[in-house]
């Protein structure tokens, strides 16, 4: 059975006291990286020195804080900072409020899981998934978490990739009927249609990741994700590029299958919750997510919940 280790637990990587410099000082980095694991000046001053000769990213590639982070696209740029990540990981938001949302992302192939993601305001609250699962199962169970048939949080709004497979998901749960009300809550999301601000991002997919990424990335907002190897893994794996008109883009799947690494299903469950504004009792600000164009438009960013 292996054991994962995380490098700041070994003893010997520190500075001892004697060659610590008496001029050290932490930079804001250090001083965060030193809340966030609880490392000490003199293995902070260690840090420093191995970054300094290995540089960043082989510094993480090498020294990973946690089994996650060895999953991160070390060789190329993650599309959601490593850092970011880590410090959701870590926080608690103890008292969820807002829309409880569910992104339900369907397995394309045999490889790959079914991932639903509930999400609720500033925190993840649960995960599932579904492997080999058939359209009419996968329908099925999203019936019963509508009706509260299942063990789950009844989300008020339920999007469903349907660019694919996901689509007979969609199709089946028209046809099995649901009161008008739980089919209100549905809503189909094609990752390869034009996004909403065409101006930053060319498809919904990249559009979503980037509302996604913002989520994680605002200094004054505190958000909270359980430590679930599925769904970090599928969040640090994907690389950021930009195409030849210059819009941010996330790595496909297919790429990513293509480098050996295994399809994002939890992360992209996860973005289909920042499909759209959700409406709910309570309301948290989506900073410069609310961008221009019909989607983030300010009168309808007055209530939205993410």
């Amino acid at each position: 059975l292996a054991i994962f280790v995380p490098w700041f637990w070994q003893p010997e990587y520190a500075v001892a006291d004697c060659h610590m410099p008496k001029d050290f000082e932490l930079t804001e980095e250090e001083a965060e990286l030193g809340n966030l694991w609880g490392l000490s000046s003199n293995q902070l001053m260690w840090r420093r020195e191995k970054v300094a000769v290995l540089g960043q990213d082989l510094f993480k590639q090498e020294y990973p804080f946690n089994h996650e982070e060895a999953f991160s696209a070390v060789d190329g740029d993650p599309f959601i900072p490593t850092e970011a990540i880590n410090r959701a990981i870590k926080h608690r938001v103890h008292e969820a409020v807002g829309a409880i949302i569910l992104g339900v992302d369907v397995a394309r192939f045999g490889s790959d899981l079914t991932a639903m993601v509930w999400r609720q305001g500033r925190k993840v609250i649960k995960i599932e998934t579904m492997r080999k699962a058939s359209t009419a199962a996968v329908a099925e169970r999203v019936k019963q978490i509508l009706e509260n048939q299942h063990d789950a949080p009844v989300p008020q709004k339920v999007f469903i990739d349907t660019g694919g497979v996901g689509g007979g998901v969609y199709d089946i749960l028209v046809e099995l009927k649901l009161s008008e009300s739980d089919a209100a809550r549905v809503s189909a999301v094609d990752f390869s249609r034009k996004a909403f601000n065409h101006i930053k991002y060319d498809i919904r997919r990249n559009e979503i990741w980037g509302n996604m990424r913002h989520w994680f990335m605002q200094d004054d907002v505190t958000v909270d994700i359980p430590s679930h190897s599925l769904l970090i893994q599928s969040l640090m794996a994907p690389r950021k590029k930009y195409n030849k008109d210059n819009k941010l883009c996330v790595e496909s799947k297919d790429e990513m299958i293509k480098r050996g690494v295994s399809s994002p299903d939890c992360g992209d469950a996860l973005a289909l919750t920042f499909a759209e504004p959700v409406f709910g009792n309570e309301l948290e600000t989506y900073g410069s997510a609310i961008e221009n164009g019909p989607m983030f438009a300010p009168e309808r960013a007055k209530a939205l919940i993410l």
